[in-house]
């Protein structure tokens, strides 16, 4: 994976280990669903099968050595890709095609995949904290936390759940997913931020597991932090405000608190996704300081009749 250019968990203490822990994720049985290109001196390429049964999707990553000429090894591994997840029933596979990465766009088209979506990557620089460009105020009845440990992973994935329901590519998760994912360097409890209702602002829909003294977790964001000795990186991974209070301008402020959690760990850059469509999201990043700089396609293939 290094070789491919995708090292993974390189700003880990642990690299290997920690990649050994993504590979014990809940959904993923790295034996059955991970395929490697062996030339019987060293392995060419790799290509990971992520299923998500409760979508009946299926989502493929790859890479192959970049000394190789590889768009046929590319679409060998699409097509194992393929076979496998129609075999685990699954009715649609995905794949995150980069907009610089012509071959594997040649590969992709060669199996039957078309563009079905495009996510914009954007960054920030974030500017001192005197100047308080990523502030924004705080709506009456609100208060922004930390995420209070493991403790609260139900809490996380029940807002996450009701927040992204419906939406295009998202597969709902269980608790023992949330924590097994939140166990993986740069992305634990310390790097979730919630915004509580106070109990004189919650509706009578049920926004999280269980109380808090504060009232009721209504959104949140989940960042990530890779730390460097050159200059360190942070994600903004997931914000995600739950559709009872959707509409005042929540999602906002708490992407601020977010970047200023990662401005303050030392992040001289800030990450983040979205999807094109998705105006309203661009809107806030862009008012927030985001700027765009590439572009992903997902690439789709009906594995079943729609």
């Amino acid at each position: 994976m290094t070789r491919a250019g995708a090292a993974p968990f390189a700003y880990a203490d642990a690299p290997l280990e920690a990649f050994e822990r993504s590979l014990r994720q809940p959904r993923l049985r790295a034996e059955a669903d991970v395929f490697v290109a062996d030339s019987g001196e060293r392995l060419e390429g790799w290509v990971q099968v992520d299923l998500e049964p409760g979508i009946r999707r299926a989502v493929a990553s790859l890479g192959v050595d970049t000394d190789l000429d590889a768009v046929m090894l590319r679409s060998r591994l699409l097509r194992i890709a393929h076979e496998h997840a129609k075999e685990e029933g699954a009715n649609v596979m995905h794949v995150p095609v980069a907009a610089p990465d012509d071959l594997m766009r040649m590969a992709a088209g060669s199996i039957g995949l078309t563009p079905a979506r495009v996510y914009v990557q954007m960054e920030y620089h974030p500017a001192p904290a005197y100047l308080k460009g990523d502030r924004r105020p705080l709506p009456d009845g609100f208060s922004p936390r930390p995420m209070d440990g493991l403790g609260e992973a139900a809490r996380l994935t029940n807002l996450q759940n009701a927040a992204f329901e419906g939406m295009w590519g998202f597969a709902p998760n269980n608790v023992e997913e949330i924590e097994a994912k939140l166990g993986l360097p740069g992305q634990g409890p310390g790097q979730v931020l919630f915004l509580d209702a106070s109990d004189g602002d919650v509706s009578d829909g049920d926004v999280s597991d269980g109380d808090h003294p504060d009232g009721r977790t209504v959104a949140y964001v989940w960042t990530k932090f890779e730390p460097s000795k050159g200059m360190s990186v942070g994600h903004v991974g997931m914000v995600g405000v739950h559709p009872d209070y959707r509409g005042r301008g929540l999602g906002e402020v708490v992407t601020a608190n977010g970047i200023r959690l990662l401005r303050d760990q030392g992040a001289g850059v800030v990450k983040l996704e979205v999807d094109r469509d998705n105006k309203p999201a661009r809107r806030i990043y862009r008012e927030l300081g985001f700027r765009p700089v590439s572009e992903t396609t997902w690439y789709e293939l009906r594995l079943t009749p729609a």
